[in-house]
């Protein structure tokens, strides 16, 4: 009798929500990434600063206002304009109490004009000259006026120095800026001190400053307890920026720096962390694995036991954690049974596969946020069971020369890999050449073309095709789709179809002709319910600014806005082609269909 899988690894680092009677969070969240004044240039990483940031405190429990050029494209309320930035940083503050803390984060520029001590952030609309300061935010009345707010805790991180906008006449905004000591209950923490710049590097894809704040709020500024205070976070982001800097950048240097004023109390706690069980379980066997067991149990969580099957060997491990380094998994080599591993969202600039060596027995390798070279995927072959690989990393995708190396691997033949759009045509044509494969699943941010889909056609082995299209409007074409009928020993087929010409229930019906097919998954975006969730989602929008600020729905100002979004709605109507699509559903019988109406 088959056992099922005995232990469960607890690897996933989560802020959970912070007890309520703890008060109030809140967080305003500014990243600019491209100004309206040519004499501001664009920054590259600032909006991924503060969106991701935004990712991690929400679950914390704080209620989120992020300002960002993204936002603004739906919502202009929600641009990162001068006036935005004011009217929502006033709104909280002035309902914040005694218990409630409030975040506040700037990514983009900042000024200090020569001779004079102000201090300024430039928001989307900034006129960065002396005689336009009423276009800037003035950080010094930011102090005052988060010192007169009611919160109890304030904690401000400025980025803002990452390039001078005006060399000679200017400079960013660093720690010593300005003499100013923060008023009381305020925290204030720049990226780099005076003479300084501040850096982001395309490997980060973030400001290295806030690559870091990032990994603090992931769990590396966790105490004992698990908890995330101000302290444990500034701490960690200045041992570890000024030590990155260097590396990525010879012979720079960032510092750091905390202004604080008076602080009473215990430390103000800004978001827990613990573990969680994933998905994936393991198997064990305690007595030959137990240092690999500590390790994990270490590093990575709590080893949870069920007692029934204490003497299973491991065969499947899942690892998610950023503080994981190539040398750490040497330690896998105490699980020699292992069959399934799965690396998430590690440190790892290039796979190094050396340690696979040790794993005989490996079958299926799934790379999540892990960049693949041509060189790891020959340490691949050190594991020559290895029949399922899955990259999945739009950040550093893999080329088409790492994809064409996958064909040394002769036991492979279930490939999943997401194709970046830029330079294609060349990573379909290795993927066709990977004839052994029998399971094929491609991700894409762009439509399939047709030439496309006919080096695909000649994959004869394939018995399962998915192909996943992020873009809400793939625009497949009914020739393009015919020519897949060529695979005679295809059984599954799982496709997204746009809204766009030829209609979707045209290409369903081209679909339904695959009559040696016995499952079909297509994922349909239509028109409809495409401009339907736009008008959902904008006054879901309108209403949470509304409520956030204090005002009433039905004040007039706000009349133009409803009135907007139900005309979207009833535009939606006119282009609900899913009774078309059933009909079509309803008509075939040789093979079970889905099909999933997606927004």
């Amino acid at each position: 009798m088959t056992r099922g899988i005995s232990f469960a690894i607890s690897l996933f680092l989560v802020l959970p929500a912070l007890a309520q009677a703890e008060g109030k969070r809140f967080a305003i969240l500014v990243g600019i990434k491209k100004y309206d004044h040519s004499a501001l240039p664009p920054l590259e990483f600032t909006e991924n600063d503060v969106s991701e940031l935004a990712d991690l405190l929400k679950p914390a429990g704080y209620e989120i206002i992020l300002l960002t050029d993204s936002q603004g494209a739906k919502d202009r309320a929600f641009d990162p304009t001068r006036a935005n930035i004011d009217k929502n940083i006033r709104a909280v503050l002035n309902r914040c109490k005694s218990d409630d803390m409030v975040i506040v984060a700037f990514a983009g520029h900042g000024l200090q004009f020569e001779g004079k001590s102000e201090t300024y952030f430039c928001p989307k609309d900034a006129r960065p000259f002396a005689d336009q300061k009423s276009t800037l935010v003035d950080l010094e009345a930011l102090y005052k006026q988060m010192g007169e707010s009611g919160a109890g805790v304030k904690f401000l991180l400025v980025d803002a120095c990452r390039d001078d906008p005006h060399s000679g006449r200017g400079r960013g905004v660093t720690a010593t800026s300005t003499d100013r000591v923060p008023p009381k209950g305020l925290s204030v923490f720049f990226s780099c001190k005076e003479g300084e710049r501040a850096f982001e590097h395309s490997r980060l894809k973030h400001g290295v400053f806030f690559h870091h704040v990032l990994e603090g709020l992931r769990g590396k500024a966790a105490d004992a307890d698990g908890e995330i205070t101000i302290d444990t976070l500034v701490s960690n982001v200045r041992k570890q920026v000024p030590r990155q800097v260097p590396d990525l950048f010879k012979g720079a240097k960032q510092t750091p720096t905390l202004r604080s004023g008076e602080v009473s109390g215990t430390p103000a706690v800004l978001a827990r962390v613990t573990a969680v069980k994933p998905n994936a379980t393991v198997r064990i066997d305690p007595e030959t694995e137990e240092n690999a067991i500590k390790w994990v149990q270490q590093h990575y969580g709590r080893i949870t036991r069920d007692p029934d099957q204490k003497d299973e060997p491991i065969v499947a491990i899942r690892l998610s954690c950023s503080q994981l380094r190539q040398a750490d998994l040497k330690n896998l080599s105490a699980f020699p049974n292992l069959e399934r591993l799965e690396l998430s969202g590690l440190h790892l600039s290039g796979f190094n596969g050396q340690f696979l060596a040790t794993l005989p027995a490996l079958k299926t390798l799934k790379l999540t946020y892990v960049q693949i070279t041509e060189a790891g995927v020959r340490d691949l072959s050190k594991a020559p069971l290895i029949k399922d690989i899955q990259i999945e990393d739009f950040k550093t995708p893999a080329d088409a020369e790492t994809i064409a190396s996958l064909a040394s691997l002769r036991a492979l033949t279930s490939l999943s890999v997401g194709i970046a759009s830029e330079n294609r045509f060349p990573k379909i044509q290795a993927v066709a050449k990977l004839t052994q494969l029998s399971h094929l699943y491609l991700k894409s941010t762009y439509d399939f073309s047709d030439k496309e889909l006919a080096l695909l056609s000649q994959m004869e082995k394939l018995e399962s095709l998915e192909v996943h299209v992020s873009d809400k409007n793939p625009g497949l074409s009914v020739a393009g789709l015919r020519q897949l009928k060529s695979l005679k020993n295809l059984k599954y087929l799982n496709l997204g179809i746009g809204i766009e010409k030829p209609a979707p229930a045209e290409l369903v019906r081209a679909v339904s002709e695959f009559d040696h097919l016995e499952k079909m998954n297509l994922r349909v975006a239509t028109a409809g319910a495409f401009i339907r969730a736009r008008a959902e989602t904008g006054w879901k929008a309108v209403q949470d600014t509304a409520r956030l600020l204090g005002e009433s729905l039905s004040d007039p100002a706000y009349e133009p806005r409803r009135k907007e979004y139900e005309a979207q709605l009833r535009e939606a109507a006119k282009y609900d082609v899913i009774a078309d699509i059933e009909a079509v559903k309803k008509s075939m019988t040789k093979c079970k269909l889905t099909v999933q109406y997606e927004r």
